[in-house]
């Protein structure tokens, strides 16, 4: 395998509130130095005026040293940072740059562009070879939009040693592992969960993830009016395989506008864990509705409700499920990921 002796990463690594940028670019940085590439970061995560400016001065001081850069982020900077690349590229035409897309929010950013705006920044994206995108359908909506060089490399995730134990179903114990947000779709989760219970099968919710800022008050009183719920804070990774492995399923019904493939439904993959999600373009291409999961309309409390229902009254289909989406799992690994990645770089020139 060939791995690039020197990579300058520029993206958020560290953050107030872990999400699914910094725990994507945590790990492909740490698979980057352990396959020996000498790796130096410009972390983006602090916000605020004053880190911005610490970190772009931190940016071009790098752009001395380096001449192979990879910038991993989401809607935020990927217009400055990529036209600063650009720039740079075109001042030093040895610096070669590649542009990793997390989320969704990129075909977003080139439609919002008309006219001569569009077309320059188009040209920037065309000085980072290749531009990466979490999913098929991102990479046809950049193509129609004029983008060129898009290539898919998937949201990696660590393989699991958990498995998803089939006997959680008659529990009922459901989970929702995401940053905790109405956008994220927990206080959907939440109703859909009780109008089960309602119906006499037993169920019950446990949600992890950070809490939004702003939105403790709102999601404690969801808490209070949902007791069948219960907050369980946030929690580190390397828990997350083992709380999925005992639950009869994942919850995630986003409607978060710029999600792009949630590293909650990858992980599940890598359990065996069923899912029962948003029928998102996203999600669509690794979770098939009633093959490899369940796939409703994320507003719809009721076809929620019915969709848990379903899966908790009938094992024999959530074990399906479940297997079904575990055979998708090993083109999401981390190794598999980093190998693609690597390779499609050596064949850019990196060294």
């Amino acid at each position: 395998m060939t791995v690039p002796a020197r990579v300058l990463f520029v993206g958020p690594v560290t953050s107030p509130q872990t999400g699914g940028a910094t725990v994507k670019n945590g790990l492909l940085v740490a698979a980057l130095r352990e396959r020996g590439a000498r790796v130096e970061v410009v972390d983006t995560g602090p916000h605020g005026a004053a880190a911005r400016l610490r970190q772009l001065a931190a940016l071009v001081r790098a752009l001395t040293r380096h001449d192979q850069v990879l910038l991993s982020v989401s809607r935020n900077g990927a217009v400055l940072l990529v036209a600063l690349l650009a720039l740079a590229s075109a001042v030093r035409p040895r610096l070669r740059c590649s542009f990793l897309a997390v989320g969704s929010s990129l075909p977003g950013t080139v439609g919002r562009l008309h006219g001569a705006a569009r077309r320059l920044y188009l040209r920037c994206l065309s000085r980072c070879r290749p531009v990466w995108v979490e999913g098929e359908w991102m990479r046809r909506e950049l193509e129609a939009l004029g983008a060129g060089g898009v290539e898919v490399l998937p949201n990696p995730r660590p393989p699991a040693a958990e498995r998803w134990d089939p006997a959680s179903v008659a529990a009922g114990r459901l989970v929702f592992v995401s940053r905790v947000t109405p956008e994220k779709g927990v206080e959907r989760a939440m109703a859909a969960v009780e109008a089960v219970a309602a119906s006499g099968v037993e169920a019950s919710l446990d949600v992890f993830g950070p809490v939004e800022e702003g939105y403790r008050p709102a999601f404690e009183a969801q808490l209070a009016r949902h007791p069948r719920t219960r907050y369980r804070g946030a929690i580190p990774q390397s828990r997350v395989a083992g709380e999925l492995a005992g639950a009869a399923a994942l919850l995630l019904p986003t409607t978060w506008a710029t999600e792009g493939m949630p590293g909650a439904i990858v992980e599940a993959a890598m359990v065996g864990t069923p899912v029962v999600a948003a029928a998102t373009p996203a999600i669509a291409e690794v979770v098939e509705d009633g093959v490899s999961g369940l796939l409703v309309e994320p507003t719809d409390v009721g076809a929620l409700a019915d969709a848990v229902r379903r899966l908790l009254t009938c094992p024999g289909l959530a074990a399906r499920l479940g297997s079904a989406l575990r055979e998708r799992a090993a083109s999401f690994t981390v190794d598999a990921v980093v190998s693609r990645l690597t390779a499609r770089l050596a064949a850019e020139g990196w060294r």
